[in-house]
């Protein structure tokens, strides 16, 4: 699936935290119980983070539901410290 990083921004809040610039990896989870079962994994600390994925063909709400599911992990984030 082709993901794609947000590029909105929220409005009404202060410039330095109005931009969704968390970083995404597409990897498998720190504990998972499905081999090679990969997920979006966020990558920074402290940060809004969005993303999107175009459907295949357009969705219509005229007669349909639409449904989406979605399952978080939480994990240790494990970071470098740059000295």
């Amino acid at each position: 699936m082709g993901w794609v990083l947000s590029k909105a921004t929220k409005d009404g809040v202060e410039a330095s935290v109005a931009k969704y610039d968390g970083e995404w990896n597409l990897e498998q989870a720190a504990k998972s119980p499905l081999t090679a079962d990969l997920g979006l994994v966020v990558k920074t600390k402290a940060k809004h983070a969005a993303i999107s994925a175009k459907l295949k063909k357009p969705f219509h709400f005229k007669d349909d539901v639409l449904i989406v599911q979605y399952e978080l992990n939480f994990q240790v984030m494990r970071f470098q410290l740059k000295v």
